[in-house]
Order: structure tokens, then sequence, then C-alpha cells
């Protein structure tokens, strides 16, 4: 055989070899989301369940839990979200806290607390908006719980909250928390994976 068709030969079992590893590699699995319970109505202070699946080291994870509250237009609430249990660490972490249709000019405040440490954040809404951001350190795993106050501008107050950063942790995890809302409310779960949107689920407390 002649030296061309030898390296012919050659290059091509060379292509096949990498084209079987390629199709034989095994493939990772997806991350996925499942929010419970399934029902559209729960009571204040039930748990709600994020289970999450299939979340590798690295992944950008963002969750938001989106609220709607109702009140009385003028007067002052009080809200949160009660034993909020993250199953791994965020590197690079950013917890972030809006609040929509709260009173101009009048105070509002988050108290976000895990264990023996408690940090508060108050200023004055701006145009019936409040927000506040906390950076700088990673968000560890661990039993979180975060409240928020103000006056209400309207019958209805909105408020949101975010955790993102890159996931450092359990494979399959599940994260927890508990509404606290009278008389009743509606709460949006939302995840992102590496800015796809994984789950979203809306749920009524009353």
């Amino acid at each position: 055989m002649s030296p061309v068709r030898s390296l012919h030969f050659a290059l091509a079992g060379a292509f096949l070899f990498c084209l079987l590893a390629v199709m034989l590699a095994p493939v990772s699995a997806a991350p996925t989301v499942t929010i419970s319970p399934s029902v559209p109505v729960i009571m204040p202070g039930q748990h709600v369940t994020v289970m999450i699946r299939n979340l590798t080291d690295g992944s950008r994870f963002v969750s938001t839990i989106d609220v709607q509250a109702t009140t009385t237009p003028g007067s002052p609430f009080r809200y949160g979200l009660n034993h909020v249990a993250v199953p791994f660490d965020l590197k690079k972490g950013v917890l972030s806290v809006q609040l929509s249709n709260v009173l101009s000019g009048r105070a509002c405040q988050v108290t976000i607390t895990k264990g023996d440490v408690t940090v508060t954040r108050k200023k004055a809404a701006k145009q019936e908006k409040w927000n506040t951001k906390f950076t700088g350190s990673p968000i560890t795993r661990g039993v979180y719980s975060a409240a928020v106050s103000g006056t209400a501008a309207t019958g209805t107050v909105q408020m949101s909250y975010t955790i993102s950063g890159r996931k450092i942790g359990p494979k399959n995890s599940s994260m927890v928390f508990r509404p606290a809302l009278r008389p009743f409310g509606i709460v949006q779960v939302s995840v992102w994976v590496d800015g796809t949107l994984i789950r979203q689920q809306r749920i009524i407390v009353f």
C-alpha cells in the first residue's frame, strides 16, 4: 500500500474514532425545577418548596419571588418571607428587594436575618417605588428571613425578592420558604439558569 493511501486510512480511522467518542460520550442532563405544592391556593404560612435537579457548579442561578399583597391605601404594611432555606452557596451573590405602590416620601424598610446576623436597610420611597441591593459577599447556604415594611399608596403592594450568583454545592437540592401574607396575596416564583427561564409558577395565598 502506498504511503498516501496509508495516510488516508489513518485519517479516516481517526475521524471515525472521534465521531464515536462524541456519540458515546455521556450527555449532561439539563437542569429541572419543580415547585410544590402544585395546587393553585395555599394557606398563609404554608411551605413552598422549589426542587432543583441537575444544577452543576458554576451555573448562574437566579430566583425571583414576586409578591402582590392586598392592603389599605395610606396604611402601614409589613410582609415577608419566613424560613427561606437556601441549599447552596452563590458566589458573587446579589440579593435585591424592590417595592412598588408605596407612598412617596415615606420610609420603607427591609430586614434580612440569618441566624444571629441581621441587616437592615431603610430609606424614603420615590415615585411610589423603593429598592435596595446587597452585594459584595457570597450568599451562603442556610436559613434566612426577609421582612419589608412601609406605607401603601394603593390597595395592592408589589414586592420582588431576587437572589443570584454562581452556584456552588449539591447538584440536587430544594429551596423552601413560607410567605407571610395576610389577609391574602399572590406569590410568583421564577427560576433562571444561565439566562434561561426554567420554571415559573403562581400561587395564591388565602
